[in-house]
């Protein structure tokens, strides 16, 4: 499969989606620098580890010493806001890491494909909702303001929720996940009827880094969704299943229905489609940790 490039950066690489975006972009025949919190480790297996946040500065030199043609920038800060953290943390992580590959996409004329969070903003009036969501929501009105004023190629793809083999992010499946790995029990559920879009995360991963075979100018905003919604209540009922664990939910208040189907609808004019449904996905993903268990 060609892409129509050869080397590629990706920020976030240690994480759930970068690990896998890393994995599809090297079987795709691409040298891959991977950037993560610990440092910048190259193609050859050489390092550049992280010095109190050095790392930053040292990105604008990797793009144009490697000659990157693509970056997926999928570094983020979900503890961002917590009280342990300063705004001004926050900012650095989820702003200016941001616009420091723009200033490196910019000379390069490099290609950067960044992700966005489906559930930045929920509220009628789309305000943030967080110190997260305001940050994540900063660094992507620069990336659109550099697309438009200094020529940067970019593409935006608002992500919903991933699941796949180990997810260690503590998110709904990767908690049930672990649950039936134990031997299942009873499961809290604060709010059952909330809606929730998953996708396969290697079928993720491999539309991700196709996006940028797509001719635009300025900015594309796609959305990843796929064509299955199901509630909190069954993605349980359906990993009890196909596990063959018991998981019994529990609730200890009435539902208060977060995320509801409407929050759900396209949020950009473009949606790239997965199509592996939960039941077929999730058995992939118990499989393979049925296999693990046994090597």
């Amino acid at each position: 499969m060609g892409l129509g490039f050869d080397r590629a950066l990706v920020t976030g690489a240690s994480g759930f989606l970068g690990r896998y975006v890393c994995e599809a972009l090297r079987g795709a025949g691409v040298e891959v620098v991977e950037c993560s919190r610990d440092g910048i480790r190259y193609p050859d297996g050489s390092r550049d580890l992280d010095d109190n946040g050095g790392l930053r500065g040292k990105l604008n030199s990797v793009v144009r010493e490697r000659s990157i043609e693509c970056v997926f920038h999928l570094a983020t800060d979900f503890s961002a806001g917590s009280p342990r953290r300063s705004y001004r943390e926050m900012v650095m992580s989820n702003v200016l890491l941001g616009a420091d590959l723009i200033d490196a996409c910019v000379q390069q004329k490099a290609h950067i494909v960044f992700a966005s969070s489906y559930f930045q903003t929920l509220t009628e009036d789309e305000r943030a909702q967080s110190p997260y969501t305001i940050t994540k929501r900063a660094s992507a009105e620069l990336f659109h303001y550099a697309a438009q004023h200094s020529g940067l190629k970019a593409t935006e793809v608002v992500l919903c929720d991933t699941y796949g083999f180990d997810d260690r992010r503590g998110k709904l499946v990767g908690k049930l996940t672990k649950l039936a790995q134990s031997g299942g029990g009873s499961f809290f559920l604060n709010s059952p009827s909330s809606i929730l879009n998953l996708s396969l995360v290697d079928e993720v991963a491999e539309v991700l880094i196709n996006v940028t075979a797509r001719e635009s100018q300025g900015v594309q905003r796609l959305s990843i969704l796929n064509s299955e919604s199901l509630t909190s209540l069954e993605v349980l009922q359906k990993i009890s299943e196909i596990s063959g664990i018991g998981i019994v939910p529990r609730f200890d208040r009435v539902d208060i229905g977060v995320h509801t189907t409407e929050a759900l609808r396209p949020r950009t004019p473009e949606v790239l489609p997965t199509s592996i449904n939960f039941d077929v996905g999730f058995a992939r993903v118990w499989s393979r940790i049925l296999e693990s268990v046994r090597n």
